[in-house]
């Protein structure tokens, strides 16, 4: 199956790449090109993601999706709205952005002017969102902070 006909066969969220403005790359590492946007409409920043082609570029996007599609909502894991088509026909995924970055970059920059029960709220949260995913039998396979 391409990513093409499941985005086309289910009720992914499909929105128009030109309901976003204002691109800045945030990530070029590994097997993915991560951009900052902001959504027009509802005047919020998102993270756009797309995969770099290779052979399972497909297959890769269409697992991602399906997780995504999956989990639903919840107030510790960064929401997913849909999918977008870019410029050059590739899909992208299109997530909640994270405005202090990832958690490893945060604690980097932040860990020693946080308060004790700051980061005991923080490895709360942590758990409450891998223990929802674990709930779905999703493994984050990028946990490493």
């Amino acid at each position: 199956m391409l990513v093409k006909e499941l985005i086309g066969n289910t009720s992914i969220n499909k929105i128009s790449y030109y309901e976003f403005e204002n691109f800045i790359k945030i990530s070029d590492i590994g097997f993915c090109y991560i951009f900052r946007a902001e959504w027009k409409n509802c005047r919020i920043s998102v993270a756009l993601k797309s995969l770099k082609f290779n052979q399972f570029s497909d297959s890769i996007m269409i697992n991602e999706i399906q997780i995504l599609r999956s989990i639903g909502y919840h107030p510790h894991i960064n929401t997913f709205y849909g999918v977008t088509e870019g410029p050059d026909n590739e899909i992208m995924i299109v997530l909640q952005y994270a405005n202090n970055g990832n958690l490893r970059e945060y604690l980097k920059n932040n860990f020693s002017s946080l308060q004790w029960e700051d980061k005991i709220r923080m490895a709360k949260e942590i758990t409450q969102g891998v223990l929802y995913l674990h709930n779905k039998n999703i493994v984050h396979r990028d946990l490493h902070t």
